[in-house]
């Protein structure tokens, strides 16, 4: 070839270490070559050697490539498809560029129809209308072009494949990543897909040409189905501004319901029937089946069968709708919940938000709750620069993995490299972030809040039922900061870890005392506050009134919280003699604290409980047990009545009952005792000190 002849493709070829495959596509590569050139169509061939033996290098050289105007070979250490890809793209001189991998055959007309069609449409990138696996699968596929694939399609799946026929001008600025098996990702040509997309390209199909695709055992492509998360890196098309547009476009003229005529149309298509019957396909298949006859057709015949035709929706269209909620600015915080309703731990990441943002110019939050709520009563009690999101409530159609794939394009759409990923302990939260921290692991920072372990009884033993802490195990890598509202659960994991240790931090929940209000009289009731769940042990709560009106009558209990397990408790509360219901409560503020001598704690497990903090902050002395880092605030003796947690219910009781007993026969040494944790949260929970210990942790 003359050096100013430049031919009209370039087919670039990656090469690993194929050698009892390549002569078989370099000789199917050649004969298209060679059916192209009787039309006029010269093709170059640039052989991409990445990492590849001797054998493979020496069985590709002497392959047959006469029908090729110029052969070029280049070695590469990439060990990258993308950047293998891009490399031979690089030393390409033709006018239109086509991309093929190492052990795939062609029909033989594939480079002349390609030409015909792009021709046509130099604005496009064209595809094959089939796609025949064989080997260790067998299947047929059929491709279509964009007249009834929409932008929603490009987020829902892969609507085409690698092999693009294109310009070469059209490939300026743009360039296939590396997408390593270490970064979670994968797909390469799924995100150049889109990328093109983005960049205004337009889809088209080669009519009666054919990929005849191998599906080998040990393939990357089953290595990386197994350890990556089956989905590809963000891509500009499915930043919230651009996917709208686009969406909004396709809207505006007409197109959605031209998709849905021409997809009802294509899906009426018998075309596993049109293949084998169709001559055309049956003399290229034999063509083919003359080069490999690996290609077995009864065997494709009988086995499965795929197209780019898609449901009419899908999650990709939610996504154009939660991408209207959410904008198109970047998040500083992300928080990933089950509801927004009263709880210790959403208060507890509440107080962590605002503390942030007191601290951040930039500070902007996005909350995502993914389990099942009737209402989110704490909207409210957002920091302002915050967005709130429901995906469970607002996308009911949706399975659960299809949210959780919502949820990952929407944290890739809206982080940056500074961005806080917040987890609350949640089936939704640790399912959502143990499915894809392989990739976002890498790409947030993300912090774990880690208040308990449930309890449970095996064989008469208390022990933990530990999916927190398995959780933390699995997942330590990825994690950026382990934070819990008390120490004791912390020195329980250094124990078990001894490693990792800096990335675990105690932050005290923040508190500010309240005045003193109440008489230095008894008022002979005590105040009970809690959920309502078998946790929180209501039903010890019901035997120590009992036990305790039977020697001192005069005293009334009252009890509030929501409840979570049904009516029971509630029934039960009502039938008991000196125990008042109160109904849920909002703010511990509104129980009219001072109007109680003490408070009064039941639970089978729990962390440092906020309705202990917030009790003591009103100066009340408090009885509780001595599980989880309750120990922390209340000191036995110095700021209330901490009770040793035994197994025996009587044993039990029967010091709940003695440190009421006990309260009432020194009234001043008790309420002195609630001054001192009154004091304690002063010096330690203060909103000077949380501010001063949050950023200590974050920045």
């Amino acid at each position: 070839m003359s050096d100013n002849l430049v031919p009209d493709i370039s087919v670039v070829v990656n090469i690993y270490r194929e050698a009892s495959y390549i002569r078989r596509t370099m000789i199917s590569l050649n004969e298209a070559a060679a059916y192209a050139k009787t039309f006029s169509i010269t093709s170059e061939l640039i052989i991409v050697f990445d990492r590849s033996d001797a054998i493979t290098i020496e069985t590709t050289r002497n392959a047959p490539t006469d029908a090729f105007v110029s052969v070029k070979y280049i070695e590469v250490d990439n060990g990258s498809l993308g950047l293998s890809r891009n490399s031979g793209i690089s030393v390409a001189t033709g006018n239109q560029v086509w991309l093929a991998d190492d052990d795939d055959l062609i029909s033989y007309n594939y480079f002349a129809e390609m030409h015909s069609v792009l021709k046509e449409n130099p604005n496009a990138v064209v595809f094959p209308e089939y796609l025949i696996g064989f080997g260790k699968t067998s299947f047929v596929a059929k491709y279509y072009d964009d007249s009834v694939i929409t932008t929603a399609d490009f987020i829902y799946e892969h609507p085409y494949i690698s092999r693009i026929f294109i310009k070469r001008i059209a490939l300026e600025g743009l360039a296939f990543r590396d997408i390593p098996v270490s970064d979670g990702f994968a797909y390469e040509d799924w995100h150049f897909n889109c990328e093109l997309r983005a960049s205004g390209m337009d889809f088209r199909i080669a009519p009666k040409t054919v990929l005849y695709y191998r599906q080998r055992k040990g393939s990357l492509l089953k290595e990386l189905n197994t350890v990556s998360i089956c989905q590809p890196p963000h891509s500009a098309l499915f930043s919230p501004s651009n996917f709208l547009l686009r969406i909004a476009q396709e809207m505006e003229r007409g197109e959605i319901d031209n998709f849905i005529r021409n997809k009802d149309t294509a899906s009426a298509e018998d075309f596993i029937t049109n293949f084998f019957n169709g001559r055309i396909y049956c003399e290229l298949t034999a063509a083919a089946i003359a080069i490999d006859p690996g290609i077995n057709v009864e065997l494709i015949k009988n086995g499965g069968r795929w197209t780019n035709l898609f449901p009419n929706q899908h999650w990709g269209y939610s996504y154009a709708n939660a991408c209207e909620i959410v904008g198109n600015f970047p998040f500083s915080d992300i928080v990933l919940l089950p509801s927004l309703n009263p709880g210790g731990g959403e208060k507890y990441i509440l107080d962590v938000l605002n503390a942030l943002k007191n601290d951040s110019p930039h500070f902007r939050c996005l909350v995502i709750s993914g389990e099942s709520a009737e209402t989110h009563s704490w909207l409210d009690h957002l920091p302002d620069d915050s967005v709130f999101i429901d995906v469970f409530n607002a996308f009911p159609l949706l399975n659960e993995h299809e949210r959780d794939l919502l949820v990952l394009r929407l944290v890739l759409a809206v982080r940056t490299s500074k961005t806080r990923l917040h987890l609350k302990p949640s089936v939704f939260a640790l399912r959502w972030f143990s499915k894809f921290s392989n990739a976002i692991g890498k790409l947030v920072h993300t912090a774990y809040y880690r208040f308990s372990e449930i309890r449970g009884n095996f064989c008469g033993y208390q022990i933990d039922i530990g999916w927190s802490f398995e959780f933390v195990s699995k997942e330590i890598e990825q994690l950026t900061w382990i934070i819990s509202d008390h120490r004791r659960i912390l020195d329980h994991d250094f124990y078990r870890f001894g490693v990792y240790t800096e990335k675990w931090h105690c932050l005290y929940a923040t508190h500010t005392p309240k005045p003193i209000l109440r008489s230095k009289e008894p008022s002979f009731r005590l105040l009970w506050a809690s959920r309502l769940s078998a946790e929180k042990r209501p039903d010890l709560l019901l035997q120590i009134v009992s036990a305790v009106r039977n020697v001192l009558p005069q005293v009334e209990f009252d009890a509030a919280g929501n409840a979570k397990e049904g009516e029971k408790w509630i029934n039960d509360f009502q039938k008991t003699d000196g125990l008042n219901y109160l109904g849920p409560f909002d703010t511990f503020d509104s129980l009219k604290p001072d109007k109680y001598d003490a408070f009064l704690y039941t639970s089978a497990f729990d962390g440092l409980p906020n309705v202990i903090l917030e009790a003591m902050a009103f100066g009340l002395p408090v009885i509780a047990p001595e599980v989880g880092g309750i120990g922390e605030a209340v000191e036995n003796g110095k700021s209330g009545w901490l009770i040793p947690q035994v197994e025996s219910v009587e044993v039990l009781v029967a010091s709940y009952v003695a440190a009421i007993i006990e309260l009432y026969q020194n009234i001043e040494h008790s309420q002195a005792l609630g001054l001192k944790g009154r004091a304690m949260i002063l010096e330690r929970h203060s909103p000077e000190q949380y501010r001063k210990n949050v950023n200590k942790i974050f920045s």
